[in-house]
């Protein structure tokens, strides 16, 4: 809702286009911390009961959605539905039930060694999105993305995007807190200043897919 936008864009895109962002992340390594864990004590099946709620709440939200969607008259045809479903979400903001199923599929398939795939695939979706200025100034590595724009949207899904947080809040969950309240305080102003200054960069050189779509149009 861009609430600080009258008193200041900086502020407001610091607030909204930053800081808010922190919040899908930490669903995500909340979830790695309850789930993971009890993959690995009890086997990949034991995490079937959650995926079977997270689907009815993905079908529950999609039928609330509907009538919006056929006001809007942006009904994808069989196979823009497939992948509406697997990868963008049936309406824009549902996109995190499938991401999560789907990085839940990954991360659990192989708990003790995801790390070494989950990562690079983060580094790549994030020149499909935030790093896209970069991908766009190689003509193969962007005619590769534009291949993958082919089967979703954007890079912001299950495949790239919720792996790596997943597999953080599991990590998280077997590591107990080892150090003083304050040493962790220091530690989050410090990640939120780096956090802050790389997005301001990303914004002031027009780095991110989304915001480059924008400039061209």
């Amino acid at each position: 809702t861009s609430p600080l936008l009258d008193l200041s864009p900086l502020a407001d895109h610091i607030l909204t286009q930053i800081l808010a962002r922190l919040a899908v992340p930490f669903f995500l390594a909340v979830s790695g911390c309850f789930l993971l864990p009890r993959a690995e004590e009890q086997g990949r099946r034991s995490l079937l009961p959650f995926c079977r709620r997270v689907l009815l709440l993905y079908a529950g939200a999609t039928l609330l959605y509907l009538p919006l969607r056929l006001y809007s008259g942006a009904l994808p045809g069989p196979l823009g539905f497939l992948r509406d479903v697997v990868f963008d979400g049936t309406f824009y903001h549902l996109w995190y039930f499938p991401a999560l199923l789907l990085g839940l599929a990954l991360t659990a398939l192989a708990p003790r060694r995801a790390l070494w795939y989950c990562v690079p695939l983060y580094l790549l979706g994030l020149l499909g999105d935030s790093y896209f200025g970069l991908t766009a100034a190689l003509p193969p590595l962007r005619a590769g993305y534009e291949a993958l724009f082919l089967l979703f949207d954007y890079t912001r899904n299950g495949l790239f995007f919720p792996p790596v947080f997943l597999l953080l809040g599991g990590w998280l969950a077997l590591r107990p807190a080892r150090r003083s309240a304050a040493w962790y305080g220091a530690g989050l102003l410090l990640s939120l200043a780096l956090l802050t200054a790389e997005g301001l960069l990303v914004q002031r050189l027009a780095l991110a897919r989304l915001q480059r779509r924008k400039v061209q149009n």
